[in-house]
């Protein structure tokens, strides 16, 4: 009998989630939604739990008025801001607060969302992400993006100029002037190099295999050759091909190179 019981409350809640979120048509016709408990989270990334599916973002918390419908949006990954729990019509159902982060890491109109519809994680179509907000993604996550993402490639080239080594998020994080967790391991030594952080900061027109070989000249001048790029290191980077929208004077680092010894 409890096993007929815990089947009957899941098949309520995923009911219960569906009414919530269904389609427009019908739920705009009912605005009736109480909160009955909120909470902040801390910007969570989430992505389509069934991609190609249905999945309504609500523009408001009464579910007046969608604004988008993420089967449109394959590609995109869903920050995760506050969390609720809506009753409508006698039943409870948990909706968050998003923000969409396109493919481009451009920011896409957020809402309201059933929780159902989304699965913890930053969007895995890393083929077609050309850009990533780090701060949401884990070491692996961020791994796998420069693996597999067409715009990573001199990124990847620099990461193998140190076979024994892995880049991880934190570091990576830091490489874009951002602190260092706190309860995150200590170093013996992070190199930061301001030449390295000035070059890749400043807008320029050189190739792919120029800008390289101007990455290795730094390296060089800091030490880094020879047997020495052998050395286990924890590396952050960050390169965005030097798309950058605008100069190093504004002091936002939006690319960095940091080495760390353990």
């Amino acid at each position: 009998m409890k096993k007929y019981a815990f089947l009957t409350m899941t098949i309520g809640f995923l009911l219960a989630g569906i009414i919530f979120c269904q389609s427009p048509q019908l739920a705009q016709a009912k605005t009736n939604y109480q909160i009955v408990k909120r909470s902040y989270m801390a910007n969570v990334a989430y992505h389509p739990r069934n991609p190609g599916k249905n999945g309504y973002v609500w523009q408001t918390i009464d579910h007046s008025k969608v604004g988008h419908n993420i089967k449109k949006y394959p590609n995109t990954t869903w920050q995760v801001s506050r969390q609720y729990v809506i009753k409508h019509n006698g039943k409870n159902a948990v909706c968050y607060r998003v923000q969409g982060i396109s493919p481009k890491n451009n920011s896409v109109k957020g809402g309201y969302i059933w929780r159902g519809y989304l699965k913890k994680g930053y969007n895995p179509n890393y083929t077609k992400i050309s850009d990533v907000t780090v701060n949401l993604m884990t070491t692996n996550e961020y791994q796998q993006f420069i693996q597999k993402s067409p715009t990573q490639r001199l990124t990847r080239q620099v990461l193998a100029l140190f076979p024994n080594s892995k880049v991880t998020q934190p570091m990576s994080q830091y490489a874009l002037g951002n602190s260092l967790a706190i309860g995150e391991k200590s170093y013996q030594q992070i190199s930061s190099m301001p030449d390295m952080q000035r070059f890749l900061n400043t807008p320029n027109t050189l190739t792919s295999p120029q800008r390289l070989a101007k990455i290795r000249e730094i390296l060089k001048n800091h030490g880094y050759f020879g047997n020495k790029l052998n050395d286990q290191y924890e590396i952050g980077i960050v390169i965005r091909n030097f798309n950058l929208k605008h100069p190093y004077d504004t002091n936002d680092l939006l690319q960095g190179l940091v080495i760390a010894k353990k």
